[in-house]
């Protein structure tokens, strides 16, 4: 078996601000190891998801699938054009499920990098 075949790809997930972190490797530790500083820290990050190179378009669908949700969640808390009264929660829903949406968008391109460089 090659190296290549025995490659993983990794998304890492930052648990205090909702970061995402891709990386080929052959494990996890190897992976945390590779990306150093807070990424080695289990306590504050976690595997959001993995899977075999081979299978690395499935996982792109995957991180597009959790994308939509979150736009979507995102559409159906944006008060504008409604009527009713936008209330604060109302406000911060709204900006937490558009950053994560904006996360995903931009973790499914650096998939699409990584995945065209295997």
């Amino acid at each position: 078996m090659t190296e290549r075949h025995s490659m993983k790809v990794f998304i890492f997930e930052n648990l205090e601000t909702g970061n995402f972190q891709p990386i080929v490797a052959p494990n996890e530790s190897a992976a945390r190891l590779r990306l150093g500083g807070l990424w080695t820290d289990v306590e504050l990050t976690r595997v959001f998801r993995y899977c075999k190179d081979a299978d690395s378009p499935s996982l792109i669908g995957d991180v597009f699938a959790d994308e939509m949700a979150a736009r979507q969640a995102a559409t159906a808390a944006n008060s504008i054009g409604k009527a009713r009264i936008t209330s604060t929660d109302d406000i911060a829903r709204f900006s937490a499920d558009q950053t994560r949406y904006t996360k995903l968008k931009t973790l499914r391109a650096q998939l699409s990098r990584i995945v065209a460089g295997l």
